[in-house]
């Protein structure tokens, strides 16, 4: 279960509108929206960093096994 914190965050990065989120968290204006709407945005570049990482992961694997097959058949 996500913290109360991380509730609206979560929603922002789930596309609901300004409105909802508000109603939802019991903000009183959308001003004070604005937290985790910064939060969100952390957390998707956070996502998309990882998601990099692992695919250079499986490049570098994957050029690591292509070498060995390369130096088995010289």
């Amino acid at each position: 279960m996500l913290p109360p914190l991380l509730i609206p965050s979560f929603l922002t990065g789930k596309k609901l509108s300004e409105a909802q989120i508000q109603r939802l968290s019991g903000h009183g204006s959308k001003k004070s929206l604005e937290v985790y709407r910064h939060l969100s945005l952390v957390a998707a570049v956070d996502d998309a960093y990882q998601q990099a990482v692992k695919r250079l992961e499986l490049v570098q694997a994957t050029t690591a096994v292509l070498m060995g097959v390369f130096r088995l058949a010289v």
